[in-house]
């Protein structure tokens, strides 16, 4: 009997940690779309539909963990089941932008934008699995969508508040989204009808679930978009205890002790994933490091997972990298009561195609009120390199007293951490070829 628990509590795990992803890009669908329309400076609108948001966060941000000081968001949500959706680009005039498209399992199966499509205006079809139209209307480029569910995270390049409203906010409105059926006709879309049973906080609410409610969607969504065919082997597995499309999980065919170690399983799980990430992945220099295999997870499930509770949306490493630092080159936590710096030697600043910048965050991850309201610096800054070409990053609470002002990343008083952010970063970079240098402490 024990065996037997033993191997339906293992399978019930694996079914957690596969549909984990699947399951919260479904609720972060319903909690993101239920709005009648398009809300101004924000991440919700109604599916089909995009919604911007184009300001640069400050301290008193709280809607999102480790916001960027670099671009502005472009958000929509898509429903593939009717008919396709017609995706319009304006031209960027060689402005550097983003348009990864994730399935309902969080790859990224397309990633219009200046490194893939370049820069000119263009029209994309995006057809869902059930499309079997062979005839694309003239002047467009058919993505095909390996899920009914899709979603949009856009981000469009922004160097400073002024080009953001200047420039940027005519991108954006650039970017729009027409039903076949509409394209070519007047299109305004009506009002979506609201649902105030819908939770507001996905993320919250897929983790406090019960194991029945959680296997439920899980079961939905697989039938509603297929999964791969390389799931086919994982998925005969857990057919066993009710997982799959058009299955049923029935907590209460198994004995009371079974059911009770179910019901606490969600905890455990989620608590084994937030362990791995404390301990984190490959490190160089006390950097968290992914150089490969973002975005595009095949069957790698607790990876997938792993991701969709710490960065749902994960750009393809191709597109963005995001080193992390919470440790000196000593090993010693980053901390606000001592100086540091970051030193590149001549030509070895971040290799990206796009650009770069180094962000600074409080220990809940958020940006931290400082005296000149400076939250990263990057190659749009205007920093001071020195005399043999090399640069220096001073971070420290205090401010300089000398000439490092010009590169001072202001510390909060207490422990921080540190995020690079590599845009289409250069081969130098993917192939491990340039090394990200440690955070020194300065005496």
């Amino acid at each position: 009997m024990e065996n037997q628990r033993d191997s339906i509590i293992t399978l019930a795990q694996q079914a957690y940690i596969y549909g984990f992803p699947l399951v919260m890009m479904y609720e972060s669908m319903r909690s993101t779309t239920n709005y009648e329309r398009p809300v101004e400076n924000s991440f919700f609108a109604p599916v089909n539909q995009f919604a911007h948001f184009r300001t640069f966060p400050d301290a008193k941000f709280r809607s999102m963990v480790k916001p960027n000081n670099d671009t502005y968001y472009s958000n929509a949500w898509l429903d593939l089941s009717e008919e396709p959706i017609v995706l319009s680009v304006p031209n960027t005039n060689s402005r550097y932008y983003l348009l990864p498209m994730f399935d309902a399992y969080t790859n990224v199966f397309a990633s219009p934008g200046k490194r893939t499509t370049g820069t000119a205006a263009q029209t994309f079809l995006i057809t869902g699995p059930s499309f079997n139209d062979d005839t694309i209307p003239p002047g467009m480029q058919q993505i095909k969508a390996p899920t009914n569910m899709a979603w949009i995270l856009g981000r469009t390049q922004v160097n400073s508040p002024e080009d953001g409203k200047d420039v940027v906010y005519a991108i954006q409105d650039g970017y729009h989204l027409t039903p076949l059926s509409r394209w070519g006709n007047s299109y305004q879309p009506e009002p979506h009808s609201v649902d105030n049973g819908i939770a507001l906080n996905a993320p919250e609410f897929v983790e406090n679930m019960d194991i029945s409610t959680f296997f439920a969607v899980l079961n939905e969504q697989l039938a509603k978009n297929s999964p791969p065919e390389a799931d086919a082997p994982v998925l005969a597995k857990l057919a066993a205890i009710g997982i799959g499309p058009g299955k049923k999980f029935n907590l209460s065919a198994f004995d009371n002790d079974t059911q009770v170690a179910l019901k606490a399983l969600p905890a455990a799980v989620l608590a084994q994933l937030r362990g791995i990430v404390t301990k984190g992945g490959k490190h160089e220099n006390n950097w968290g490091i992914n150089r490969s295999g973002v975005g595009n997870y095949g069957t790698d499930y607790l990876v997938r997972a792993i991701f969709a509770l710490v960065g749902l949306g994960a750009n393809l490493n191709a597109d963005a990298s995001y080193p992390n630092c919470q440790l000196d080159s000593n090993g010693e936590r980053l901390d606000g009561g001592k100086n540091y710096v970051l030193h590149f030697k001549k030509g070895q600043t971040p290799p990206a195609n796009a650009f770069w910048s180094l962000t600074i965050y409080g220990p809940d991850d958020f940006l931290v009120d400082n005296p000149i309201d400076r939250y990263s610096v990057g190659d749009r800054s205007e920093l001071q390199y020195n005399a043999d070409g090399s640069l220096n990053i001073y971070i420290q609470h205090l401010r300089p007293e000398d000439a490092r002002q010009a590169n001072w990343l202001p510390s909060p008083n207490g422990e921080f951490s540190l995020t690079m952010r590599i845009y289409w970063p250069k081969e130098s970079y993917l192939d491990s070829i340039w090394e990200i240098p440690a955070i020194r402490r300065l005496e």
